[in-house]
């Protein structure tokens, strides 16, 4: 049998907290721990854990300067669990190396979503942080990655929430085709999942206008 996840669970909302170290540490193949809000207790562990939750109201200045010696230090993925959601910090902390991002009014099954999502270095955002990604005045200077204008019109529709059928329906060609282009576009610009092409297209500012 292989050993669980490891888990650490830190933040400033004491409810929230105390709610998922018991929704993650009821499933097997987790192992959640409390730990202290300023990360001191990250550090004093003697194990290595697989992911780090962090649970705030908002993202402060702190909190960024707490997320980047953790990501220096350790090979670990982080999952933010946010009360508030403001377009700019999310950014700071995606620029950081964050992977998941959701927020305190998310559903059970979304948060355990995100939770092995990151876990597999997987990006994951809800509806909400993409939502507020995607209202963020866009960054025109970010460097531009080939891909082609099928894959761009394609994308394009992805962010809109289109499904694959609905896709290949507009663009008069196979779900066959569609899906190709999608697979094409995850290796080329090595990402693994659809929702990392989302976030890749609110970077590079290529959301449907």
């Amino acid at each position: 049998m292989n050993e669980p996840e490891a888990v650490f669970i830190t933040g400033t909302n004491f409810l929230v907290k105390k709610g998922l170290l018991s929704l993650i540490d009821g499933l097997p193949m987790y192992q959640a721990v409390e730990v202290g809000d300023d990360m001191e207790q990250l550090r004093a562990h003697h194990y290595q854990p697989n992911l780090l939750v962090c649970i705030y109201d908002t993202v402060e200045p702190k909190h960024i300067d707490d997320i980047t010696q953790v990501k220096e230090t350790y090979p670990i993925e982080i999952l933010l669990v946010l009360d508030e959601v403001k377009g700019q910090s999310i950014q700071t902390m995606i620029d950081k190396g964050v992977k998941g991002i959701v927020t305190q009014r998310c559903s059970e099954e979304e948060i355990l979503t995100a939770v092995n999502a990151t876990l597999k270095g997987e990006r994951f955002m809800c509806s909400k942080v993409l939502d507020v990604l995607m209202a963020e005045p866009k960054n025109t200077s970010k460097p531009r990655f080939y891909l082609s204008a099928r894959e761009k019109e394609v994308l394009k529709l992805i962010t809109k929430g289109k499904t694959t059928s609905e896709i290949a329906d507009k663009l008069h060609v196979s779900v066959h085709t569609i899906n190709s282009h999608r697979k094409n576009m995850l290796k080329k610009l090595n990402l693994k999942s659809p929702i990392e092409l989302i976030v890749f297209a609110l970077e590079n500012d290529l959301v449907a206008k």
